[in-house]
């Protein structure tokens, strides 16, 4: 009986041990789980509905699903400069999907121009040397002294206006500006003075007249170039179209304060009309960093509004060294999705127009939110878990990354992992050893005991 009784006293503390063992490994795996959710990174202003700017640490983030907005937008990872222009990229990340960043295509061609030269005559007031000669032929070639028009009576403005010949024709060219020159010098008869020259332009159909550019002063010396440009139809104050050129006229207006003992001649006017046969492209980078290497799958998400044409705008991303197109044509006015496998933290895709050859239309596009959702696996144990174990065990327990409640609770975690050892030393280790033996030494004395009665005529019973 005294046996049966130990034995039954020894199940039910293994019992109640295993149930002890049990209850503190819950409270260590439970400790670990709370240290994961009050170690998330602070002042995140996205917490508690999965929103990141791609350069927030994002690591221990227990979500499922994250959303990552762009944070450059002046990258270069193909060492191109991008072409085109955004008119404010930060709407990329605007939640409000009615809020549009408008990229716009650049012109990559550059300028050039071409020259025209009187080729008849318009108003005269001047007088042409030689006197064989009409004005405007006195003034169609730069050839100083030998043919010239001259003033040189005082204080009196005159003016002389040409004809110029025929603009040349180019297909889709732009007109950037216009800009009359004047070969002009002031020659002495008597005495010093000075004299003043003014480059002129005009049309017969303008009701403004005839426009002056800037007034120069023209010293004794030598022949010197003097211009004037006009950026815009002075008219109309609209730019300038290839019909403007063809009445246009050009000029000189000169004056002398002291004449005739001065005379002004002027023995050049031409006109130089800058142009550009535009090429119309777009290709501008963005970029996500931060981006966590835990994540399964990935969706590049780009909502759109309305677009400028019809032509096609792509969307590629850089695979290690090289271009991929992951979109070739956004559509207007919708949601465009993309799905695709990030290994890198690091993630660029570009804006590319489709048409890059002749292109003559500058188009533009709406952009709104652009996010990169990511299907997040969050780590089983979490690294903060590890540093506070180092920190806890060093006298720590001051790190900035770990709050004071998360502190606490590791403090728990860590009591418990130690009760956890000391069970499962208890239940297999050297403390059971000792108490099988105890065991066998109740059991050695009960027999002794037994044999002792039956000798002394008791009956042996226990």
């Amino acid at each position: 009986m005294l046996v049966k009784n130990l034995r039954r006293k020894s199940k039910l503390g293994r019992k109640k041990q295993l149930g002890m063992l049990a209850v503190l490994a819950l409270i260590s795996i439970s400790s670990i789980i709370i240290i994961q959710l009050s170690t998330l990174p602070g002042n995140n202003p996205y917490l508690g509905h999965g929103l990141f700017s791609s350069g927030q640490g994002i690591t221990n983030y227990p979500k499922e699903i994250i959303y990552l907005y762009p944070n450059r937008n002046d990258s270069d990872v193909d060492n191109i400069p991008s072409i085109g222009s955004h008119s404010y990229w930060p709407n990329l990340s605007d939640p409000n999907i009615s809020t549009y960043d408008i990229l716009t295509e650049s012109n990559t061609n550059s300028s050039n121009d071409f020259t025209l030269v009187p080729n008849s005559a318009g108003t005269t007031q001047l007088y042409p040397n030689p006197d064989t000669k009409l004005n405007w032929e006195c003034c169609n070639t730069s050839d100083d002294d030998s043919s010239y028009v001259f003033f040189n009576e005082t204080l009196i403005w005159k003016l002389d206006l040409y004809r110029l010949e025929n603009p040349p024709v180019i297909d889709g060219a732009k007109i950037n500006y216009i800009e009359v020159y004047i070969r002009v010098k002031l020659h002495l008869l008597t005495e010093s003075t000075y004299g003043f020259a003014v480059p002129m332009l005009n049309d017969p159909s303008w009701l403004i007249g005839e426009q002056s550019g800037n007034t120069f002063t023209v010293d004794p010396g030598d022949y010197m170039n003097f211009s004037s440009r006009w950026d815009r139809n002075p008219d109309t104050f609209e730019s300038w179209n290839w019909s403007d050129l063809t009445e246009l006229q050009a000029g000189i207006r000169v004056r002398v304060p002291n004449g005739p003992v001065a005379e002004i001649r002027c023995t050049y006017v031409w006109v130089v009309v800058n142009y550009t046969v535009p090429n119309y492209e777009l290709d501008l980078e963005l970029q996500w960093t931060n981006i966590p290497l835990s994540a399964s799958d990935s969706n590049l998400c780009i909502i759109t509004g309305n677009f400028s044409s019809n032509e096609n705008l792509s969307i590629w991303y850089w695979n290690d060294n090289s271009w991929t197109e992951i979109i070739h044509n956004l559509q207007n006015n919708t949601w465009n999705n993309a799905t695709l496998k990030i290994d890198n933290p690091e993630f660029t895709i570009r804006f590319k127009d489709n048409n890059e050859t002749l292109d003559r239309l500058q188009d533009s596009w709406e952009i709104g939110m652009t996010v990169v959702v990511v299907n997040y696996i969050s780590p089983a144990i979490s690294p903060y878990f590890a540093l506070f174990l180092g920190a806890f065990l060093l006298g720590g327990g001051n790190q900035s990354s770990i709050s004071s409640t998360g502190f606490i609770i590791g403090a728990v975690a860590l009591v418990s992992i130690l009760g956890l050892v000391v069970g499962r030393f208890y239940v297999s280790g050297e403390a059971a050893s000792f108490r099988k033996r105890r065991i066998k030494q109740l059991e050695e004395a009960r027999d002794r005991v037994q044999r002792y009665l039956e000798e002394s005529g008791d009956g042996g019973t226990p």
